[in-house]
């Protein structure tokens, strides 16, 4: 990442088309509104990916009805050279974490490599995958998601931005 970046996050799920990109979103107005210092870069990916699938009608249709801006997003595979670069690396379930590290085949990693659900106030680590599922399923899985974004937000980038800022 580039030196004037705070802080860099990318969203991992299995095909980069439900909880990834819905992550992402989310993400991306929460760090806006918080107040905090500029997070440069937020991206997401998938473990096994159907190149330039676009969101899912589920997660648009929850961003929509929670009032996120449209996404504009082609699904995409995880790049082990590129990938690594981030900060965090969140991902969304144990088997994707697995299907990641298979994908890294030893890679170092730049920052943290961490389960989403691992900021669930609730402990559900693993954020279930909504695929072809109904408006409930999703709406599970967003409300799973915001709780997990909500921590990592207050947590990892507005008490790392201030520190950081505090140090220059």
């Amino acid at each position: 990442m580039s030196s004037d970046c705070d802080v860099s996050v990318l969203f991992v799920c299995r095909g980069n088309t439900c909880r990834s990109p819905m992550a992402q979103q989310i993400f991306t107005s929460m760090v806006e509104e918080s107040g905090c210092p500029r997070v440069i870069k937020v991206d997401s990916c998938g473990t096994a990916v159907f190149k330039g699938s676009p969101p899912s009608a589920g997660t648009e249709l929850m961003l929509k009805k929670h009032g996120y801006p449209k996404l504009s997003h082609e699904a995409r595979q995880f790049e082990p050279t590129a990938d690594t670069q981030f900060d965090f690396i969140l991902v969304t379930e144990e088997r994707n974490m697995k299907q990641l590290q298979n994908l890294l085949k030893g890679e170092a990693v730049k920052g943290q490599l961490k389960l989403l659900g691992s900021y669930d106030p609730n402990g559900q680590i693993n954020i279930a995958d909504p695929f072809m599922g109904d408006e409930i399923v999703f709406e599970r899985c967003f409300q799973h998601i915001h709780r997990c974004l909500l921590n990592v937000v207050h947590t990892e980038i507005c008490e790392r931005t201030n520190n950081k800022n505090l140090n220059r």
